[in-house]
């Protein structure tokens, strides 16, 4: 099997010429294999992970083509055997815990953001506004008062602070920074022009001295006549956008009905084009280009410009103007998304925009070729998450905007602060904040971190999780523009204005956070970075406060969740706040979605200096970002650059914990899940050393490298040359018998997906080595053997065959692995055979049958596997071999996801069932009903406690399951409950009479799982015993056969031939004691599952009911009398006949029965003082218990009420 190492090798085959899998390629959208090439790279480009590097030889691929190898198991068994049987066992963590992944997911925006090539600043000339000394002392434009300065030295002044402002905001990347002032004396319209094709220009509009905007159109040219000067809406808007608006003026607000008019006129093309075109919705990559002739109409003074072949010709007309240039339009869908750029210009007194136009055009047609010629990049079809791009056609849809005040209010700022305060707030907010506030900033990296703090967790309260990673999880810029408008609106606020932006949100301005982030600079007012120790440090302080809540709740405020996202970019506790969120994410699926929705992306994709921290930051970090993968899958466009050979080596290394490597897996298989299949080199060494490391691992880690396995052979081409000689086969058949159900079915998904069309035979082995996945106790791994079943019967042309025989359980169950891996299925493996026939027919090769089994599973309880073995019975000839991949594909996807889920999962109950009778209520022992309760769920059938001694659970005759606030409607179908028996963990397993076992767990609403314990049909009451001490539940059918299933692990371990139908069992220590229908009563070894000893006493006796009593064997009949088996083979007699009783139940420990027919009498031993347990109902006894060894008894009768009581406790002297 090949594990892809660093840079995965790409087929060189067209987007129509695809593997797929299973030696298959797609074409057409139909399947077939190669018979000429093989896409193995030369050896020059194999990629490396741990300096070897293997391929097969291009001579070679003649012979790799077909095989008729098979491979067998018997010729691997051995060097793996001795390895699987000192594997690593523990009990399996949090097998009760059932993996519920979020409801929803969180979209992340690409990585690929625009940059802002040019920030545009237009606002009236200095010396326009025609200030002097004389006529006013004091005017401040952007922090200078101009009354003090020349008319050069404030024109310096205003322009350094808006470079220094916007300079600070903007980070230096590959394109340079331009900020252009823009004044009314010399407009300068070539700085409207494009330079780049994926960039944005930020104009920042200051009104001071210009009449306020209207809503289609703004003043910006200074004019002797008020009809002159005036700039549409439109005009602006076809040079500028995409970008982000800034208006620091009067009624600034007004022109945001434009905005939103223009993205609806938008959105409204977007959906007649996506009704209007038939696209296929993972590959849509259309260029539409219509060529259409545009005329230009002249008036007095004609330009004429250059007619541009577009699929949309606008010609509009702005006031008085009647000379119209052509229009350019391109239309581009790309991504799923129409991208319309719309260029109108305009000629007005002589100041034309024919030569922007121009060059705009240019740059657009250019942009649209380049679109057009793109290919769409195959889509997996696992990638099935909307991906939320910020910047989803950065030339339609990017566009911000600030105002300074509402459309009906003019900016009334006070002489001594700067007339343009809004835009002296986002490009010097601590100098805008002291003003206001009086609190002196003394550091500005405090104050920016601060802001950051409080300002994300106000918008994380009051915005959607969509609308705050748009605007603060994108580019930094537009994270720091919104930071800063937070602040404005809570400044402007003062004057009594509404600072308001677009998208529209919510006014922030009196918030109850700001309050706290006033009073935290309060307290930073004499402090400095420099001087500040831990115990002074604000940030410190504050975390510390906020620690408390985040630790102590399950479900802590949103607003807490933010305020510890943000604490992640102060350095100073930046490992500590890391620690807390990984606790918290470990909790539960939800946690992760709680955290996702506030981390910050951005912080996680540093690989260098991660993997040379210490293990505990290594650790932190890794499940954060794991967790954060699970809620948020598309976070992948972000770890394109993991280096996937370094997280190679780290989980090879013994330097590194379990749970690293656990995580670091999950996140490269998070990776691999979201990418197209990929045709991988094949490196044996990192192979060896992978699936070395599977037997010596703990389970959990085991599970996770068969997954990431199973991840890397579905991204190569199969063969058997060379996947048979490494023995994964047979590694996958042994870890179907793991005890973790996810690892046995991503070992299942192994072997389907090293299936090949060019080896038959070696197709056989690999089923036959699936066979035992058939009666799995897990659904999941129940659907994934179907789907092996079916792309094997496809793959080697196998139909349906009604003369197959039915398996032998024996042979399915494997105990002797080794004796029953190639034996022929039609043996009966109970004859007796010396060695050396049954080794002959270890190599006997048949081919694996597969009809007996999909009957079977059609009697399977969960619907979509019934229904699916139904459908392969009817249908194979006619199933599509495509759609079965992709759904082979898809589920085992959906498996990782659940694997997954489950690292995510310590706390998922959805509510804790607490202990109904206390320890203190026994102080007293005297005879008493605590309570009698109406179940509301119909006649009682059974009833037993739980072994943490919460409260009594009962089964109704209506198929109900009711324990605490729990409620299962179990049966369907007319099926009958028939026993219950509790499990560890506050779970319980149900039996119905049709022979299906539920397994239930507190605060679930659906059985964790279900299915069939063996695949003969019960034909008598099924039974059941557990232990509180054992995995192990016993399980009888009313036929010969006792069956053994290690219920957490779901998994059948053993099948025991008895002589008569059982019906009563009772375990007591090593030893568990059967009563089969006839009376007899046989004690069984269940270390050696060997009887050892057999008594006939009761033949022919209807025993009613064999127990445990202080580590002794009881047993009563219908008639009496009691028996204690201190001695199995010479019972002694306790008690006299009785007459007819339906049940006779004695206490663990008290020598205290209760004999049941309508009326439940409680019993003393060793006295005749009987006491009737009546209740103020008329109703009839139907079953009772104890709860284990407290003096507490609980009565079901046939009406659904319960009662419960506690008991006498005899005295010293009779114990």
């Amino acid at each position: 099997m090949s594990i892809p190492s660093s840079t995965s090798t790409e087929s060189t085959y067209s987007d129509d010429d695809t593997y797929v899998g299973h030696g298959l390629y797609r074409q057409n959208k139909q399947f077939y294999a190669k018979q000429d090439t093989f896409p193995f790279p030369p050896s020059n480009t194999i990629p490396r992970t741990s300096g070897y590097e293997h391929s097969i030889s291009p001579n070679s691929i003649d012979d790799l083509e077909d095989t008729h190898a098979d491979y067998p198991v018997s010729d691997y068994i051995s060097q793996f055997y001795n390895d699987f049987q000192n594997r690593i066992i523990k009990p399996p963590d949090q097998f009760y815990t059932h993996a519920i992944p979020p409801d929803e997911a969180i979209q992340i925006p690409r990585s690929t953001t625009p940059g802002i090539e040019r920030v545009l600043i237009h606002l009236l000339d200095w010396t326009s506004l025609n200030i002097s000394k004389k006529s006013q002392s004091k005017y401040i434009h952007s922090w200078c008062d101009t009354s003090l300065v020349t008319s050069v030295e404030a024109r310096r002044l205003i322009q350094s602070f808006f470079n220094n402002g916007y300079s600070a905001i903007i980070p230096n990347g590959s394109m340079t920074l331009r900020v252009e002032i823009s004044t009314s004396k010399a407009p300068s319209h070539w700085l409207f022009n494009r330079l780049f094709p994926k960039s944005v220009r930020l104009f920042h509009y200051v009104g001071m001295g210009f009449p306020p905007p209207e809503e289609d159109r703004i003043f910006m040219t200074e004019a002797q006549s008020s009809h002159e000067g005036w700039t549409s809406l439109k005009e602006l808007w076809n040079t500028l956008h995409p970008a982000i608006l800034i208006f620091d003026c009067d009624k600034a607000a007004i022109v945001n009905n434009f905005l939103m008019g223009t993205k609806n006129r938008r959105n409204s093309i977007i959906c007649r084009d996506s009704n209007t075109n038939s696209t296929n919705s993972y590959s849509s990559n259309l260029s539409i280009n219509t060529n259409n002739k545009s005329n230009n109409k002249t008036n007095n003074n004609s330009n004429k410009t250059n007619n541009s072949k577009n699929k949309i010709t606008n010609n509009t007309t702005n006031n008085n103007m009647t000379n119209s240039n052509a229009t350019n339009n391109n239309m581009t869908n790309n991504n799923n998304t129409n991208n319309t750029n719309v260029n109108k210009n305009k000629n007005a007194n002589n100041n034309s925009y024919s030569n922007i136009v121009a060059q705009n055009n240019e740059i657009d047609n250019r942009n649209n070729r380049d679109n057009s010629n793109k290919k769409n990049s195959n889509t997996d079809v696992n990638n099935l998450d909307n991906i939320s791009d910020l910047n989803t056609g950065v030339d339609g849809d990017l566009l911000f905007a600030f105002y300074a005040c509402a459309k009906n209010e003019q900016l009334r700022i006070p002489s001594t602060l700067p007339q343009n305060f809004f835009s002296c707030i986002l490009l010097s907010p601590a100098e805008a904040f002291s003003a206001i506030t009086s609190i002196k900033v003394q550091d500005l990296k405090m104050f920016e971190q601060l802001l950051t703090i409080f300002t994300e967790t106000i918008a994380m309260d009051t915005l959607p999780t969509e609308t705050f990673y748009r605007l603060f999880r994108s580019n930094p810029t537009i994270a720091s523009l919104w930071q800063r408008f937070f602040l404005a609106q809570r400044l402007m606020h003062t004057f009594g204005l509404h600072s308001q932006s677009y998208p529209e949100m919510k006014d922030t301005s009196e918030h109850q956070l700001w309050y706290q982030f006033e009073y935290t600079l309060m307290s930073t007012s004499n402090c400095t970075y420099s001087n500040m120790n831990s115990n002074a440090n604000p940030i410190i302080k504050l975390s510390n406060m906020y620690n408390i809540t985040f630790d102590g709740l399950d479900y802590p405020p949103q607003y807490v969740s933010a305020f510890m996202a943000s604490f992640l970019q102060v350095e100073e506790i930046h490992k500590d706040v890391l620690h807390r969120i990984a606790n918290f994410m470990s909790k539960s699926p939800q946690n992760c979605y709680t955290m996702g929705k506030v981390l910050n992306f951005r912080n996680f994709n540093d690989f260098s200096k991660i993997f040379l921290s210490n293990e505990d930051y290594f650790t932190d970090w890794s499940c954060v970002l794991s967790g954060f993968l699970l809620v948020a899958p598309s976070l992948t466009n972000m770890l394109s650059k993991l280096p996937t050979s370094d997280v190679i080596k780290i989980c090879t290394s013994p330097n590194y914990g379990d749970r690293i490597k656990v995580f670091l897996l999950s996140i490269l298989v998070t990776i691999r899940d979201r990418q197209s299949h990929l045709i991988c080199s094949f490196n044996p060494e990192t192979t060896d050393k992978i699936l070395s490391l599977i037997f010596y691992s703990s389970p959990i880690l085991r599970e996770w490298i068969i997954i990431f396995c199973h991840s890397s052979s579905a991204r190569y081409n199969s063969d058997a040359n060379i996947i048979g000689p490494t023995g994964i086969h047979t590694i996958t058949m042994l870890l179907l018998y793991e005890n973790r159900k996810f690892t046995r079915a991503i070992a299942l998904a192994v072997l389907t997906t090293i299936m090949t069309t060019r080896s038959p035979e070696f197709n056989e082995t690999i089923m036959r080595c699936a066979l035992k996945a058939s009666i799995d106790g897990s659904h999941i791994v129940r659907h994934a053997f179907l789907l092996c079943a079916a792309i094997y019967m496809k793959l080697n042309n196998v139909s349906i065959n009604e003369n197959e025989k039915e398996y032998e359980l024996d042979y399915l169950i494997r105990k002797d692995i080794q004796q029953f891996t190639n034996t022929n299925t039609n043996i009966n493996l109970n004859n007796q055979q010396n060695s050396d026939q049954q080794n002959n027919l270890i190599d006997k090769q048949i081919v694996p049958q597969i009809t007996p089994l999909l009957k079977f599973l059609m009697k399977d309880p969960y619907e979509e596997n019934s229904n699916f073995a139904k459908k392969i019975i009817e249908s194979i000839e006619t199933m599509d071999l495509n759609e079965l991949v992709a759904l082979q594909n898809e589920y085992t996807c959906y498996i990782h996801k659940m694997a997954h889920t489950l690292l995510f999962s310590q706390k998922c109950s959805k509510y804790q069932i607490h202990q109904r009778y206390c320890d203190n209520f026994f102080s007293d022992d005297q005879l008493e009903q605590f309570e009698l309760i109406d179940t509301n769920t119909g006649p009682i059938v059974a009833i037993a406690f739980d072994y943490s001694h919460k409260t009594f659970c009962t089964a109704s005759a209506n198929g109900i399951v009711a324990w605490g606030e729990n409620r299962w409607k179990i049966c369907e179908n007319n099926e009958a409950i028939q026993a219950i028996c509790p499990l560890s963990d506050l779970s319980w397993a149900v039996v119905s009479n049709v022979g299906v076992v539920y397994v239930l767990r507190d605060g679930l609403e659906k059985p964790i799982d279900a299915f069939m314990p063996s695949m003969k049909p019960p034909t008598g009451k099924t039974i059941m015993l557990s232990s509180p001490d054992s995995s192990h539940v016993y399980i009888s059918q009313g036929n010969n056969e006792l069956l053994v299933w290690d219920i957490e692990a779901l998994l059948m371990i053993d099948r025991i031939d008895v002589e008569n139908p059982i019906k009563l069992m009772a375990k007591i220590n090593e030893f568990l004691y059967l009563a089969f229908e006839n009376g007899v009563v046989v004690q069984l070894n269940t270390k050696t599952n060997d009887i050892i000893g057999r008594n006939e006493m009761h033949k022919g006796q209807n025993i009613v009911r064999i127990g445990n009593h202080n580590n002794i064997l009881f047993s009563a009949t219908e008639n009496g009398p009691l028996f204690f088996w201190e001695d199995f083979e010479f019972p002694r007699q306790i008690s006299d006949e009785w007459n007819f009783c339906n049940d006779f139940l004695v206490h663990p420990i008290y020598p205290i029965a209760i004999k049941t027919n309508e009326i439940c009498t409680l019993l003393q031993l060793y006295e005749d003082a009987p006491i009737e347990l009546q209740t103020n109902r008329k109703h009839t006894c139907t079953c009772c218990c104890f709860d284990g060894n407290r003096p507490l008894c609980a009565i079901g009768y046939d009406d659904g009420f319960v009662s419960v009581w506690r008991i006498t406790k005899p005295n010293e002297q009779m114990l």
